[in-house]
């Protein structure tokens, strides 16, 4: 897939959704954190499973971010799989528990 399905996401939030700059900044930090998370394992992005989003909060807690900037980035993962899912290029999100 050719798309960048994370600009995507971060437009979405920025002209529908209506965010803050500070808040689709920090998403779009976060999310770019799942990214090279994903690309250093050889994990397709939108083929993303609960254990892999799993191992993604441990890896930012031993690279000694807060609980509160884990659950910010898990917020923005949980938004961003919605609206792949939404968008029908997943079949299922991997951050529903």
């Amino acid at each position: 897939m050719n798309r960048d399905v994370l600009a995507e996401f971060v437009d979405y939030l920025r002209v529908e959704k209506g965010l803050s700059p500070n808040t689709v900044l920090a998403y779009g930090r976060d999310l770019r954190k799942l990214r090279e998370f994903a690309d250093n394992r050889g994990i397709e992005l939108l083929k993303m499973e609960q254990g892999d989003i799993h191992k993604w909060s441990q890896d930012l807690l031993s690279r000694g971010l807060s609980p509160r900037s884990v659950d910010r980035a898990l917020n923005a993962a949980r938004s961003f799989f919605r609206y792949l899912l939404g968008d029908r290029l997943i079949l299922s999100d991997p951050t529903e528990q």
